[in-house]
């Protein structure tokens, strides 16, 4: 019997990102329920060779410099932030589109990759 895979985040260019998703009507949470440290280099290995985009300067980004990148869950709009100037060390924020299923699957793929994740609301 075959292993299910747990699904994959396909990491995509700002521009293919927003093209897509403005035309959905899935909105994004922008809370940054989760999170856990890690390094630009950590989160490089596992987004590939994608870069991230670091001109995050919108009102509700944090203080000091941010990596963003861009990727979809299936149906699911993923943001991962790299929040460089976080007091405990580098934290990775990650956000996603508010469909029903989102948290849930969001979970399942992202909780892997730090040991000191947290949900910062239920």
């Amino acid at each position: 019997m075959m292993q299910a895979h747990a699904p994959q985040v396909l990491w995509v260019p700002q521009e293919v990102f927003w093209d897509h998703f403005d035309h959905t009507g899935v909105s994004i949470d922008y809370m940054g329920w989760c999170y856990f440290h890690s390094t630009q280099e950590e989160l490089q290995k596992r987004v590939g060779t994608m870069p991230p985009n670091s001109d995050v300067s919108g009102e509700d980004d944090p203080p000091g410099p941010v990596s963003r990148w861009y990727g979809s869950l299936g149906d699911i709009p993923i943001l991962l932030d790299l929040q460089h100037a976080n007091p405990r060390g580098p934290a990775v924020v990650i956000h996603h589109g508010n469909q029903p299923h989102a948290r849930a699957l969001v979970r399942e793929v992202f909780k892997s990759w730090g040991q000191d994740w947290q949900e910062s609301r239920e």
